[in-house]
C-alpha cells in the first residue's frame, strides 16, 4: 500500500491535507504522540480511498492504517510534516476588465498565517482564503487583480507558501 499527498504525490502529510491511499477502506492516523485519530473520508473508488489528514495530528513519524470489510488491515508509516500545502489548480477569472485568480489547494487552513502567492517574482494581492465548502479537504485562495507586468506571460511559476512552507508549483500562462 502507498499514501501520497494528493496535490504533491510526496509522502510527506500535514494537518488538514488531503492524501491517497492505495487501499480501499476506513482510514486512521497515528501520529508521533501515539494518538490515532479517524481520517475524514473524501473519496472512495475500487482499490483507493483519498481522505483528509486529521488536523489535530502532531508533526513527526506517523502511521495511516486502512482496514477494508473482509481484508486484513494494510499499514504504512510516513512523515507528518506541521504544515504540508500542495496546490492543485489555478483557474482564471475576468471581471470588469481585470484577470484574477481562484487557486484550488489542499493543506492551506492549517497555518497560523495568510497564505503568500507569487507568480514568478511578483507577490500577488489575496482577496481571501477559505476552506472550499463543496469538498473536502479542498482550500480556496483567490487572487488579483493580476498586475500589468504579468500579462501576455508564459509558463510564470506560481507558488504559495504558508507560515515558511513552500507548496508544489504550477505553470501559469496569462494570454
Amino acid at each position: 500500500m502507498d499514501i501520497l499527498h494528493a496535490a504533491t504525490s510526496r509522502r510527506e502529510l500535514g494537518p488538514g491535507a488531503l492524501a491517497i491511499a492505495s487501499a480501499a477502506g476506513t482510514v486512521s492516523v497515528t501520529d508521533s504522540t501515539g494518538i490515532s485519530r479517524e481520517a475524514i473520508p473524501a473519496r472512495s473508488t475500487t482499490g483507493t480511498v483519498t481522505f483528509q489528514t486529521p488536523r489535530e495530528v502532531a508533526s513527526g513519524p506517523g502511521r495511516v492504517i486502512v482496514r477494508g470489510a473482509g481484508v486484513r488491515p494494510r499499514a504504512r508509516d510516513i512523515r507528518i510534516e506541521a504544515l504540508a500545502p500542495g496546490l492543485f489548480a489555478a483557474v482564471p477569472v475576468v471581471a470588469e476588465g481585470a484577470i484574477y485568480l481562484s487557486i484550488y489547494a489542499t493543506g492551506v487552513t492549517a497555518g497560523r498565517t495568510p497564505p503568500v502567492v507569487t507568480l514568478g517574482a511578483v507577490t500577488l494581492p489575496m482577496l481571501d482564503s477559505e476552506t472550499q465548502s463543496q469538498f473536502i479537504g479542498l482550500d480556496q485562495i483567490n487572487i488579483g487583480p493580476m498586475p500589468a507586468e504579468l500579462l501576455g506571460r508564459r509558463d510564470l511559476r506560481l507558488v504559495l507558501t504558508v507560515d515558511g512552507v513552500r507548496s508544489n508549483a504550477l505553470s501559469i500562462s496569462l494570454q
